[in-house]
């Protein structure tokens, strides 16, 4: 994991698919189903909205999502990213 500056295009491969992570997102999703719907050769960018004030700024994503109900840590976000990501890859 890094973080890197805008624009974020710049440091990305051209196939990459950003996909923003945020509570306030209309479009709930189930993660799993979600994931199996992206093509193996699209490179994952997710992008967790961290911030106690403010949004993600859409500008910079392809999708935003939401994977939960309820608010969750930036960690909780990872970790589901991280188990999803695993079983569609059978990494496990």
């Amino acid at each position: 994991m890094r973080l890197i500056e805008n624009p974020l295009d710049k440091h990305l491969p051209l196939n990459s698919l950003k996909i923003g992570l945020s509570f306030s997102s209309s479009k709930a999703v189930n993660l799993r189903d979600y994931v199996t719907t992206i093509s193996n050769d699209c490179t994952l960018v997710f992008i967790i909205d961290a911030m106690a004030h403010g949004k993600i700024d859409t500008e910079h994503t392809d999708d935003l999502i939401s994977v939960s109900s309820l608010p969750l840590s930036a960690r909780v976000c990872v970790r589901h990213v991280c188990c999803e990501l695993e079983r569609q890859w059978e990494i496990l």
